[in-house]
């Protein structure tokens, strides 16, 4: 019965030793490679050019320090900071009572000037009318030679007052000296009354009423921020690159990430003598008011230029060993490793000299896990 028992177990083993054998000698199954999602771009024609960029500073577009032409007692100020004048409006009014006095007076001397003149005009016609008919009565032997000589000499003192067609005479000459000093104290009135030179924002205020305004301190300081200036400075290499009048990028990222176009306005011909560097001015448009004065602005100035170059993302390069190389989808299934000669680039973009053509389809996104005709799924881009 013991034997039995043992030759059942045995061809039991047997059986699930064969089996065994038998799942060894099976084919391994075949792994399928995944597809790697990818965005990609077309191949396209534009322009590029390498550029070097400069640092400035912002300032406002105008800005005017009012000085009083004369100096004086603030009476009063009309204006305050941040208030909008327009030219000729008027910002401080100085005391003017000391002059107004003066112009009184001389005005009143003026009155009595031209009364002088008036009277001596009635004789100056008298002493005339009177030596004309003394001269008719000599001729008809109606006077003497000393009557008409003490005529004539009537009308010599009279004429020597008043001479009818504006000649110089001791009374005209009166006259005049009054005038002129009346509008030399009017010329003086008007300087106490200080006005906008030109339109713009006030920006300081430095007087108040009651305090003594001179000729050498603002009283305020008016900009216009309607348009603004970078001021920077070209170092020797640069100061070719750009000509007065030609339009620049300028980015001021304080107030935007996208570029304003500035126009130059003007590039000193000779170096500055403690930078050795050229001053340079460009004016960008500010209508909005986003651009405040003491910012920062990066000036960029084209060094060299292409027009219809093919062009595609920087990101899309990718270096293998000694050489550049791109991805270029092909029938929308597998990447196709492309080596490239590249030529200019600016900030997003270079140019392909060789490797690509237009329309190619180039990876941007997931080109890293690539290999040559690697399976891919396109998953956007243009």
């Amino acid at each position: 019965m013991k034997r039995k028992v043992l030759a059942a177990g045995l061809a039991l083993v047997l059986a699930f030793t064969v089996a065994g054998c038998g799942k060894q000698k099976e084919e391994p199954a075949t792994t399928k490679v995944e597809a790697t999602p990818v965005k990609v771009v077309k191949v396209s024609k534009g322009r590029v050019a390498n550029a070097v960029t400069i640092t400035g500073k912002v300032t406002a577009g105008l800005e005017v320090a009012v000085v009083a032409k004369v100096p004086g007692k603030v009476a009063a100020v009309t204006v305050d900071v941040g208030q909008r004048v327009k030219k000729g409006q008027v910002l401080v009014q100085l005391d003017s009572s000391d002059i107004q006095a003066q112009l009184k007076s001389a005005q009143a001397g003026l009155a009595v000037q031209r009364a002088l003149q008036d009277q001596a005009a009635i004789r100056y016609r008298d002493a005339k009318d009177n030596y004309e008919r003394m001269q008719y009565l000599f001729t008809q032997g109606a006077v003497s030679q000393v009557q008409l000589d003490g005529a004539k000499v009537q009308f010599d003192t009279a004429a020597a007052g008043y001479n009818p067609e504006g000649g110089n005479t001791q009374t005209s000459a009166a006259l005049r000296q009054a005038q002129a000093q009346i509008d030399g104290l009017r010329v003086q009135l008007s300087n106490l009354t200080i006005t906008a030179p030109a339109e713009g924002i006030i920006a300081t205020r430095n007087v108040d009423p009651g305090e003594m305004a001179s000729s050498q301190n603002p009283v305020v300081t008016i900009v216009n921020t309607d348009k603004m200036i970078v001021e920077g400075f070209l170092a020797e290499s640069e100061v070719n690159l750009v000509s007065a009048g030609e339009q620049v990028k300028v980015l001021v990222k304080a107030v935007k990430e996208q570029p304003y176009v500035g126009k130059v306005l003007s590039i000193s011909p000779s170096a500055d003598a403690r930078t050795k560097a050229f001053p340079v001015r460009i004016e960008l448009e500010n209508k909005d008011a986003a651009l405040k004065a003491g910012m920062i602005a990066e000036v960029v100035l084209d060094t060299k230029a292409r027009e219809g170059v093919l062009l595609i993302p920087k990101e899309a390069v990718l270096d293998r060993g000694d050489k550049k190389i791109a991805f270029v989808v092909n029938g929308g299934k597998e990447a196709l490793e492309k080596q490239v000669i590249l030529g200019l680039s600016d900030d997003t973009s270079v140019e392909v000299a060789k490797g690509l053509s237009e329309g190619d389809q180039v990876v941007v996104n997931g080109q890293q896990l690539l290999t040559d005709k690697a399976p891919v799924t396109v998953q956007g881009g243009n």
